[in-house]
């Protein structure tokens, strides 16, 4: 993804959620792939000679609110508006993705988060997990058996729900936060996978839910892919590490991975760690309590073993180093103390 580098008034390099400065960050970046996709629309269009689409276009709106994207509009944008894909498709996919950028220029309020058990089907949505079984099987050397769809789908909204619920009682900056980036959850299932997003469907966070899974566990996964957003968000204006692809050992995989991803590790373990440190000390009467303090005792640990390895290896920009000591510190100025 490409990186403006144009901080603005309220743009921020820490961990922390400030709602102007969120909401500012969040209206950027979204604008960026609502324009985005109008360029990669303008141009297969002309190629194809689409002059109705490219008359529609000529008639949109300036963007001057808030645009509230969908993972079809990052997919199309990235993925699916490339000239090397076959004609039919292409013409397909610039009304698909005009009737997108009409319907996003008049919507004033961000829709209602859904959920899909991968139903109906959706092009986005299938070649969104095709390109992530792509991924894992580079990464891990065998088929992940990834799949749309949960036995445990029925169970996991409702819990889901009940994490949403007490995220907009304990941390009302995070639920905003995901009201923001999140369209949809999309329920999936294979052996070996927790959870994941991904620019390309960008609005769009894919967990695989067990039968055991508590309300802890949805409210966990929901900061942690938030985090991922977030902070995608945050690397489109500023630059963190100068050796993002160096290579160390990850808290979270059992693989090595990137400087950049342990980055988004560190910054997505601080904000569970936070919100699990708020929902075991709150004086609600929180769903399984004693599940989320069990997560949180296991969380410290691989923070702490982040943001060390980060330290040692890392090689910051100021912005990244203030995103660094956010993270090592308890700067966050909300209620609560985190890890």
């Amino acid at each position: 993804m490409e990186t403006t580098r144009k901080a603005g008034p309220e743009a921020s390099s820490t961990w922390s959620i400030e709602r102007r400065q969120d909401l500012w960050e969040s209206v950027m970046f979204q604008r960026s792939l609502y324009k985005r996709l109008v360029t990669r629309t303008t141009n297969v269009a002309s190629r194809l000679g689409e002059s109705e689409a490219l008359q529609a276009l000529s008639t949109l709106p300036p963007v001057t609110g808030h645009v509230w994207t969908d993972p079809d509009c990052a997919w199309l944008g990235f993925k699916g508006l490339v000239n090397e894909d076959e004609e039919f498709a292409l013409r397909v996919r610039v009304r698909r993705a005009m009737k997108l950028l009409q319907t996003y220029s008049r919507q004033p309020e961000p829709p209602a988060l859904g959920y899909s058990n991968g139903e109906p089907p959706a092009e986005w949505l299938e070649q969104a997990i095709s390109e992530q079984t792509r991924e894992l099987w580079h990464d891990t050397g065998a088929d992940p058996h990834l799949t749309l769809g949960s036995a445990v789908a029925p169970e996991a909204e409702q819990r889901m729900q009940r994490a949403v619920h007490w995220m907009q009682t304990l941390w009302p900056e995070a639920a905003e936060q995901v009201g923001r980036l999140v369209r949809v959850i999309v329920w999936v299932s294979a052996p070996k996978y927790w959870s994941a997003t991904a620019p390309y469907a960008y609005g769009a966070v894919f967990i695989n839910p067990t039968e055991r899974w508590t309300v802890p566990y949805f409210l966990d996964t929901l900061l942690h892919e938030t985090g991922h957003l977030s902070l995608m968000i945050k690397q489109s204006i500023h630059l963190f590490l100068e050796n993002p692809l160096e290579t160390a050992t990850s808290p979270l995989r059992d693989d090595p991975r990137t400087l950049n991803g342990i980055l988004h590790a560190a910054f997505s373990l601080k904000r569970i760690c936070h919100g699990l440190t708020l929902y075991v000390n709150s004086d609600q009467p929180v769903d399984n309590r004693g599940d989320a303090a069990a997560l949180l005792g296991g969380y410290s640990e691989k923070l702490r073993a982040a943001t060390e390895t980060l330290r040692k290896q890392g090689r910051f920009t100021p912005p990244g180093l203030e995103l660094l000591q956010s993270l090592t510190g308890d700067s966050y100025h909300g209620a609560g103390k985190s890890c």
